[in-house]
This record gives C-alpha cells, sequence and structure tokens, in this order.
C-alpha cells in the first residue's frame, strides 16, 4: 500500500509466519509447526480420491429383485397358436373341440369343425368360423367387459346384444353381412375368450347351437353342460309322445 509515494508495509505478525512457511525447505526436513505440534502431518489423498478422514467410499451393490417381482415385471406372453384338437362329441352331431396349450374346450356342431388353423376352426366353406383368444390375466373382466362395451365399435361393427355376469360376459351384434358372438371367461385363473362367426343368413341353423356351445365353454376336466332343450342322446330324454333320432333332435311320433 502506498500513501504520499512513500512505501509502507503493514504487513502483520501471522502474515510473516505464513511467508516463511511457504519457503521451500529440504527434503525430509519438517517446518517448525510439524516439528512442534502434537498432531501428525497432513497425509495426501488416498488412490480413490479420497481426502483424509473422509468416510470409504464402498461399492454398490445390487439389491436382488423379489422372484414375485420379478416375475410381474415380466412381460406377459400369450400361449402360442395350436390347432384344436377335434374329437367326436357325446352328442350326435356334434365335435368336442379342446386346445390343451389354453387349457380349454368347447362343444361344436360337427359342419363347423371341418376345417382346423391354429386356435380356430370353421366350416368347409369358411363362412362360420370360432376362433380362440387369450387375454392378459391381470386384467380383471370387469376391465374386459367395460373395453368390449364402451369403445367405439369398429368399422361395420354393432352390438345388439351385451351380458355380463360374474366370471364369464357376453358380447354380440353384427358385423357386416355376418353375425358374431364372443363369450369371455375367467377359467382356472386365465381370460379366455370365443369368437363365433357366420353369416346373417343363416342365423336359423346356428341359433340354438350357439346358447348350446356358449354352456359348453369350460375348463379341460369340467363337467359337460347340460343338453339344450330339444336335443336327445336317447328316447328317455324327450317328451311323451317324441323319440330321439340320430340326428339329436326330439321328434314327435306320428305313429305306425
Amino acid at each position: 500500500m502506498f500513501a504520499y509515494g512513500r512505501p509502507r508495509f503493514a504487513l502483520s505478525l501471522g502474515a510473516v509466519i505464513v511467508a516463511l512457511g511457504c519457503q521451500k525447505r529440504p527434503s525430509g526436513e519438517r517446518t517448525p509447526d510439524a516439528a512442534h505440534s502434537s498432531t501428525a502431518p497432513r497425509t495426501s489423498a488416498s488412490a480413490t480420491g479420497a481426502l483424509p478422514g473422509a468416510p470409504t467410499p464402498t461399492a454398490s451393490v445390487a439389491t436382488p429383485v423379489p422372484a414375485a417381482a420379478a416375475s410381474e415385471a415380466k412381460a406377459w406372453v400369450p400361449a402360442a397358436p395350436v390347432a384344436p384338437v377335434v374329437e367326436q362329441g357325446s352328442l350326435a352331431g356334434y365335435a368336442s373341440v379342446t386346445l390343451p396349450s389354453l387349457g380349454v374346450q368347447l362343444i361344436v356342431p360337427e359342419g363347423l369343425a371341418a376345417k382346423r388353423a391354429p386356435n380356430r376352426i370353421s366350416t368347409e366353406d369358411g363362412s362360420a368360423s370360432v376362433a380362440f383368444t387369450e387375454l392378459p390375466p391381470s386384467r380383471s373382466l370387469a376391465e374386459l367387459y367395460a373395453a368390449a362395451t364402451h369403445a367405439e365399435p369398429a368399422s361395420g361393427r354393432s352390438i345388439t346384444y351385451k351380458k355380463q355376469k360374474d366370471d364369464w360376459f357376453v358380447v354380440s351384434g353384427h358385423a357386416g353381412d355376418a353375425i358374431y358372438y364372443e363369450k369371455t371367461a375367467r377359467l382356472e385363473g386365465r381370460n379366455l375368450r370365443f369368437s363365433f362367426e357366420f353369416p346373417a343368413a343363416a342365423r336359423k341353423d346356428y341359433d340354438e347351437d350357439t346358447a348350446y356351445m356358449a354352456s359348453s365353454f369350460r375348463a379341460l376336466g369340467a363337467p359337460e353342460p347340460e343338453l339344450p332343450k330339444g336335443r336327445c342322446q336317447t328316447d328317455s330324454e324327450c317328451p311323451k309322445g317324441y323319440h330321439c333320432p340320430p340326428n339329436g333332435f326330439c321328434t314327435i311320433n306320428w305313429g305306425d
């Protein structure tokens, strides 16, 4: 600091001590402070870069994820489509359709199982068909029902009938010139659906069959449903004055 052109030093005793301490000393020679101090000399930073006295950094260890949580996080994948197994049903004129990969069974008119494809059966000409679908098990039937009925139907598709129960629901309507009938059920912890579609002109041919098919949609090993009204296997199952012919319909006895 200068005043009136004459240098004037105002160094304090502490500044002088600091200046002396900064002078370079021969190797191995300690400073006066270090020689007479009761504390140990400073140590340099460790190889890890941590300062002396700082907590030693530890390697992070990944916390194991519980098996259940890992399973839930894994994306759900439906069973691979396979061709259904078709066998003669216990009722004349009907076939038993089984999909082992989905664990489900369905009874259909024999003609409806003339052709088979992965998760699908159809008539010989393909005009009527049944498709099987597995839906995410994490979704409740209430959610699936809302999605099937509250969403805007696809172009050319309408809903004319819908019904919901505790463990299943049905949605039906028109899809262009065809009629579709879909039943979704919770079977053995899985959400499974069959979609039946046939020409509107053939409605009379499939009306009774549709109700029977719907009641027969069940998990593997479950008992078969009751016979639909008018269907039979023996004469004893028909009302008085009727008999059971090979076609499985109770028919009136016209006499000899």
